[in-house]
């Protein structure tokens, strides 16, 4: 999927409070992100402290428009 479709339902899922699509969103690219993440971290835990980070940010970013 588009990162740009990404976000754009990120925003109305967010503003509609619908958790399931956020889910959905995360669901969709966390498993590459992940391999990215995983590639660049020391460890599997810093790799996923990454994603989590990243995932936040990316949803901080919807809110703000």
């Amino acid at each position: 999927m588009d990162p740009a479709n990404h976000l754009l339902k990120v925003r109305r899922a967010d503003v509609a409070g619908d958790t399931q699509a956020i889910a959905a969103i995360f669901d969709a690219t966390a498993p590459g992100l992940f391999r990215s993440a995983l590639h660049l971290a020391p460890d599997a835990a810093s790799a996923e402290d990454a994603l989590q980070e990243t995932f936040l940010a990316f949803l901080e970013a919807a809110r703000a428009g």
